[in-house]
């Protein structure tokens, strides 16, 4: 695997995320186009922060850990996972 195509992987991952958190939200029952004209910085930010946090890893470890894809996917997938673990918080926390 190259690093391009990891990149590609990851920030599809980032914006599947976003979407189900905005899904999950409630922002796409009524007017989609006009609410994604207002959520725009949202995609922008998962289409950022994939790319960013992997080259800034690699950058500063290198392949430290054995393997240049692992230490950028044990953070991604903390990050991830901690998202799931706060939209799973706020429901159970809002059932009666």
């Amino acid at each position: 695997m190259t690093v391009p195509r990891y990149l590609v992987i990851v920030t599809i991952a980032y914006l599947a995320a976003f979407t189900a958190l905005l899904s999950w939200a409630g922002e796409f029952e009524v007017g989609v186009w006009a609410t994604l004209r207002e959520l725009w910085p949202v995609f922008v930010g998962a289409l950022a922060l994939g790319p960013f946090v992997t080259l800034a890893i690699i950058a500063r470890f290198g392949d430290a850990t054995g393997s240049v894809y692992f230490l950028p996917t044990a953070i991604h997938c903390f990050l991830l996972v901690c998202l799931l673990v706060a939209i799973l918080f706020d429901y159970y926390s809002a059932q009666p």
